[in-house]
């Protein structure tokens, strides 16, 4: 009787060890695939981001402040190929689906948020930081407002050397940096400019984080 008793206490001693280890494993397999989800999430917006550029410069899109439209499929469909920073943004976020089409943002002089809609929906966050992009504590496909400039881009990480990288829509992106130029630039950059500029806000898409 008790070795029976000593064999059975063994046994549910050994499936209680047997559970545990399947819930961790469980846990693990399901923190890899929200990684790999946000992986996958971060390469498509990054394709987003990229595919835009390259159709811009293609099709002549040049750099203005004004007559630009409010989605990336009424420009090409109209013909207006215009853009500028802020508008690439929104394009990059509409495509992605992380804002809805025709909803536009753009930024103040002083770096703060000017917005052509009453909500953002559930899909990003908006951070207030007021830091260099150095303590920023940046996550890729982070959207950043510029404090004393108005000007929107989109973080990319670090290249090999562990310099920041860029989406940017701007002048930078264009032929000869200027007002009518055509674009010419695009996918991941580095811009050395922005390293010593402060953050004044970011947006961040819930999905790449």
């Amino acid at each position: 009787m008790m070795i029976f008793t000593s064999a059975f206490v063994y046994s549910r001693s050994a499936d209680a060890a047997g559970l545990v280890n399947r819930k961790h494993k469980t846990k693990v397999d399901r923190q890899l695939t929200l990684k790999e989800r946000r992986e996958k999430n971060l390469r498509r917006f990054y394709a987003v981001c990229t595919n835009i550029g390259k159709i811009m410069a293609a099709k002549h899109f040049t750099y203005s402040n004004g007559g630009v439209s409010k989605s990336f499929k009424a420009a090409l469909k109209n013909g207006r190929r215009h853009c500028n920073c802020a508008r690439y943004v929104n394009w990059c976020l509409q495509e992605y689906g992380a804002i809805s089409q025709g909803k536009t943002f753009y930024a103040s002089e002083g770096g703060g948020i000017h917005k052509g809609f009453s909500s953002w929906g559930n899909k990003v966050k908006i951070i207030r930081v007021y830091k260099s992009p150095a303590g920023a504590h940046l996550k890729e496909g982070d959207v950043c407002f510029w404090d004393g400039v108005p000007h929107l881009c989109i973080y990319a990480g670090k290249n090999a050397k562990g310099k920041n990288m860029w989406f940017d829509g701007g002048k930078v992106a264009t032929r000869s940096n200027s007002e009518g130029s055509p674009y010419k630039k695009y996918g991941r950059r580095h811009l050395g400019y922005l390293d010593h500029r402060t953050v004044s806000y970011i947006v961040r898409i819930k999905d790449l984080q």
